[in-house]
């Protein structure tokens, strides 16, 4: 699914349960919220860091940004073999 897709169908749940003017709020958290779960069990899921723009996006691929992409950085780079001990 991707994230325009995602959020339309979150605004469209949204509209049977919020006031209308609360909804894009709504939507937004949800897709927010979403993508958040996915990036946390990304690593477990063994995907790739990069992916296409942001709107032809599966939800559930959206790459880490920020603090997220720097620590699983550091600890795929910490986990990597030396090379100059060779």
């Amino acid at each position: 699914m991707k994230i325009q897709e995602f959020w339309n169908a979150a605004f469209l749940a949204a509209l049977t349960r919020v006031a209308p003017e609360d909804v894009e709020r709504q939507a937004t958290e949800a897709t927010k919220r979403a993508i958040d779960f996915w990036q946390v069990n990304r690593e477990r899921r063994g995907l790739p860091i990069s992916a296409p723009l942001w709107k032809d996006q599966d939800i559930d691929l959206v790459p880490l940004t920020g603090d997220d992409l720097r620590e699983l950085t550091s600890r795929s780079q910490l986990n990597e073999p030396d090379s100059s001990s060779r």
